[in-house]
């Protein structure tokens, strides 16, 4: 599975590049694994994208899956939203 950070989010100023990469290296598996489980898609997630993905330019967490469909995307208000849904999530799984 791929994984592609934007520049916005690697662009924080309140958290370190390294910070980041390691927390969407810890997220990312959890996220999809929890995704699969709960929604039991037949395609397989290839890819996920985190950063501004459209239009709107709002952060997002964006699935891609092996038919280069977009089958799941999260939308936050801001970058920061972002980081604290993904530390509370790793918080509730792993509880750390």
């Amino acid at each position: 599975m791929t994984v592609k950070i934007r520049h916005s989010i690697r662009a924080n100023k309140d958290y370190s590049k390294v910070y980041i990469d390691n927390l969407l290296k810890d997220f990312t598996p959890l996220y999809v694994k929890n995704y699969n489980k709960n929604y039991k898609h037949k395609t397989k997630i290839i890819e996920v994208q985190y950063g501004k993905q459209d239009m709107r330019g709002v952060p997002s967490i964006t699935f891609i899956d092996d038919r280069h469909c977009v089958p799941h995307q999260n939308h936050f208000k801001n970058n920061a939203e972002m980081v604290a849904y993904i530390q509370g999530f790793l918080q509730a799984t792993r509880g750390y």
